[in-house]
């Protein structure tokens, strides 16, 4: 529906011709602002503005009232934040304290000068037809200029209704974020993310994520698959002045737009404080009565930037990405110390290395401890950095309950976290409670359906609880919706391993060895060699294995698997004493893993478990 016709001069004393304040006058009739004689300038908007506030005084007038009266509450705030500096400006109010306008921040503005209002100036004379025409020619010109502006600014859609309602909104879904400069493609999962995790604030709102390009869907089908009501599609896009983030709301029962805004920015690729703002709007839209919690009014664009780069890096998933991830937020930690989002990076970053990095837990993991501990103090309600936390309780000091404890408050504080959801769903499955595992991660796949990792997931408790062939279809099902995934190759291996199915193996583990290098998969590896009766391959490859290790971390675990394939129970055991020197995380699965699970009982390995509190 048409938004209601403003008009911009409500409010203003009927019988006023003109306002005048120190050596200023507004001339109400003719929307005009003199300094003694001379014309200033200034665009309609900035000078309805300002009458309104010097009818107003001394009364402080809020934001909300200046917005809603001027503009639209769906537009962000920053729009008026710079209409009074324009006015500032004009009126060359630029010092402390102020002369004209004072700023009551987070709140408000008042006029604090002396106003008179006069009816008439007998001054006023008329203008003569030379001179009116010329004003003709300029107000001509003006107007032309504003409608070329428009015609390159993008345009804010008209809000439609949806038959279905606002109330029967709970949850949308995410897509990627459409870039208009294909030179900054690199910042589309990094904005994406962003972008989710600040609107998965919105209480009573469930966040899911898609990796469906906005220009590729079907909005119907799409929302139906993630099972959501509403798509929210962004577009990032350059201006002459900086870039102009958009957002658009989706429904998908009906295909109607439920809300849309732009949101400018005076940088090329937009700001952090413009996504807060975005996800604040679509907040006050879909719960009037709900106001997201509070977020640092600002962060140094240059930090900023660095922290953008760190989470496309961090999303690699590799060595050298997770290093360049690690110097980014390095980077923006150096221009402000406090920024929570690049200290949980680094911290999420150091928890991934000894997966990724090729470095020893003791070395990295307190590292990621140290970072989450520092963002915690800042943000004492981060549920992002209670679940790094419980992860490190979890995989590092195998303190099950505290780490159960932590993962439990990140997923009170944001329920929308789909990687808390998960680790609690695993610290389920190494600690035997498969029901309630296999509850937490269908919870978890629900917020990210297309993640192949959560895909993947979901055969965990059958993998881990014995059921070797629910687990093989589950996985089965994973690899064909995603056979590039590597890890769906690796973990066909372990339910093929469990079904002493020994040739298909071997065979699942050498395809996804090219992906995740012998440090991961050498292990399982020579175990099921062994076991096909290949010992001489079994030993080959196990001489590698042993190589690398004296190159790079290798978790001893994976040795210790190799050994165990081979019969040699002793140097099994040797090799899983020095995983808990370690800190190998990889001994979570200590309990329930294919290849240890029947030996759990047995003199050596008992110790083992108990060490590990399992």
């Amino acid at each position: 529906m048409n938004r209601p016709t403003r008009n911009e001069n409500q409010g203003l004393e009927s019988g006023a011709n003109s306002l005048e304040f120190g050596e200023f006058r507004v001339d109400l009739g003719r929307q005009v602002l003199f300094r003694r004689d001379t014309r200033i300038r200034i665009q309609k908007k900035p000078l309805a503005v300002l009458s309104y506030l010097m009818q107003q005084a001394p009364r402080m007038v809020h934001r909300d009232e200046l917005l809603e009266r001027f503009w639209s509450r769906a537009v962000n705030e920053e729009v008026l934040t710079r209409c009074v500096s324009t006015i500032r400006k004009h009126l060359g109010d630029t010092e402390s304290p102020p002369r004209f306008i004072e700023t009551h921040r987070g709140q408000g503005y008042r006029f604090i000068a002396n106003v008179v209002t006069r009816s008439a100036r007998e001054d006023d004379a008329p203008l003569s037809a030379g001179l009116n025409h010329l004003v003709k020619f300029a107000v001509g010109a003006v107007v032309a200029v504003l409608i070329i502006a428009v015609s390159f600014w993008p345009a804010r859609e008209p809000v439609v209704e949806s038959a279905q309602g606002f109330e029967r909104i709970e949850r949308i879904a995410v897509l990627p974020l459409a870039l208009t400069d294909a030179g900054s493609e690199w910042l589309k999962p990094a904005l994406t993310d962003h972008l989710m995790r600040a609107i998965s604030g919105i209480e009573g709102i469930t966040v899911v994520s898609s990796t469906i390009e906005s220009s590729d869907i079907n909005v119907q089908s799409h929302g139906a698959d993630l099972n959501v009501e509403a798509l929210l599609l962004t577009r990032l896009e350059r201006t002459s002045s900086g870039s102009a983030l958009s957002a658009r709301l989706v429904a998908v029962g009906d295909n109607a737009l439920l809300w849309s805004a732009v949101f400018a920015s005076d940088y090329e690729f937009t700001s952090r404080d413009q996504v807060q703002k975005l996800a604040r709007q679509l907040a006050i839209r879909l719960r009037p009565k709900l106001q997201l919690g509070e977020q640092r009014s600002s962060v140094d664009q240059r930090a900023y930037s660095y922290y953008l780069q760190g989470r496309y890096y961090w999303a690699q998933r590799s060595a050298i990405g997770l290093e360049a991830a690690i110097a980014a937020y390095d980077a923006a930690l150096a221009i402000e110390a406090d920024y929570t989002d690049a200290l949980l990076g680094s911290a999420e970053s150091w928890l991934l290395m000894p997966l990724y990095g090729a470095i020893a837990p003791n070395e990295a993991i307190p590292k990621a401890r140290q970072f989450a501990e520092r963002a915690l103090e800042f943000d004492p309600v981060s549920g992002r950095a209670r679940a790094v936390l419980g992860s490190i309780s979890m995989q590092y000091d195998w303190n099950w309950a505290e780490a159960e404890t932590l993962l439990r408050e990140a997923i009170a504080l944001n329920p929308n976290d789909a990687t808390a959801q998960q680790w609690l769903g695993e610290l389920f499955c190494y600690t035997s409670r498969f029901e309630e595992c296999r509850r937490q991660l269908r919870i978890a796949f629900e917020l990210d359906p297309l993640s192949p990792v959560l895909r993947m997931q979901q055969g965990s408790p059958a993998l881990y609880s014995g059921d070797f062939a629910a687990a093989l279809s589950i996985y089965t099902s994973a690899t064909q919706t995603a056979p590039e995934f590597p890890m769906g190759r690796y973990v066909l291996g372990l339910a093929y391993a469990g079904l002493s199915d020994w040739d298909r193996a071997v065979a699942a583990y050498q395809a996804s060895l090219p992906d995740l290098g012998l440090a991961i998969v050498g292990g399982p590896l020579v175990y099921a060699l062994s076991q096909a009766g290949e010992d001489d391959e079994a030993r080959r490859v196990l001489g590698e294995l042993e190589a690398l290790a004296m190159s790079r971390y290798v978790p001893p675990s994976k040795i210790a698997v190799a050994y165990l394939g081979l019969g040699d129970m002793e140097r099994a055991l040797a090799e899983l004493w020095r995983a808990v020197e370690a800190h190998d995380d990889r001994l979570v699965y200590f309990r329930n893993e294919v290849h240890f699970r029947d030996l759990i009982e047995k003199p050596g390995f008992r110790d083992i478990a108990t060490r590990i509190g399992l």
